[in-house]
């Protein structure tokens, strides 16, 4: 197994240090990996916000990869224009993911392209001491704080609001056969309403995205057992935690294109 890894080391305000690693690899009988990853912020700004995110393309091969592709770029396009000192963040998101469905819409309809496709967008922000998240899919957005892991974004699926209602139990909804559709995507048709949130930064804290190739493979157990000896602030830590959960999903069978971005906040 070899995954592709970036890192990259960023220091927000606030005295607070952000360190981030990054891994995706395609699945195992799979030829193109249509996942994407990002990690950055506005070109020559050091003082813009940080921004983290993850896509899993849905469309088959060239599909999905061109879908994810256009929804990253879309965020990469968006936080060149914003201005950190007016307007609303929840605003700010809800028009990346506005402007990611008409990128995905554009590339679906071009003469060649391919169509239909989609897919989900987890965006994360760091702004000083704040993050706020826009979310649309089945990945995942994670806070691992004192031991605890806590999933800041729902999965948008048929078994997750099967769940939800209580028509299904916990058990049922992991091998129930809607918990790979999804009811809310980044997509060529309709515009999308992100699911969003806010969280303060704490020192310690580990923030984790991670596409369904990863939680669909390893249980909460198996992160936390990683990310319990993390060292916030050191960049051979992350990016060794990175690869061995890659490594995990491997070895647990997994069968999807995986991809993460761990951030650890430190002083």
């Amino acid at each position: 197994m070899r995954a592709n890894t970036q890192v990259e080391h960023v220091t927000p305000s606030a005295n607070l240090t952000v360190v981030t690693a990054t891994g995706s690899t395609p699945g195992p009988q799979r030829s193109v990996n249509e996942d994407r990853v990002l990690v950055g912020r506005r070109s020559g700004d050091a003082s813009a916000p940080l921004v983290l995110a993850v896509a899993d393309g849905m469309g088959g091969h060239d599909g999905g990869a061109t879908a994810s592709e256009a929804a990253i770029n879309a965020v990469v396009l968006s936080q060149e224009n914003w201005d950190t000192d007016r307007g609303d963040w929840f605003e700010r998101l809800t028009g990346l993911f506005a402007l990611a469905q008409r990128c995905v819409a554009e590339r679906a309809s071009s003469p060649h392209g391919p169509r239909p496709m989609g897919s989900t967008l987890t965006a994360v922000v760091i702004d000083r001491r704040s993050v706020v998240f826009g979310h649309a899919g089945d990945s995942r957005f994670y806070v691992f704080r004192a031991g605890r892991l806590r999933q800041m974004t729902s999965d948008h699926t048929v078994a997750h609001d099967l769940l939800a209602r209580g028509d299904i139990t916990p058990e049922d909804a992991a091998v129930h056969a809607g918990k790979s559709i999804l009811t809310r995507a980044i997509t060529s048709a309709d515009p999308v309403e992100p699911e969003q949130g806010h969280i303060d930064l704490v020192v310690g804290d580990l923030l984790l995205l991670v596409t369904d190739g990863v939680h669909g493979a390893l249980a909460d157990a198996d992160i936390v057992a990683e990310l319990a000896s993390v060292d916030a602030g050191a960049l051979p830590s992350l990016q060794r935690a990175v690869d061995r959960l890659l490594t995990a999903v491997r070895e647990k069978s997994g069968k999807d294109d995986a991809s993460i971005v761990l951030a650890g906040v430190t002083r």
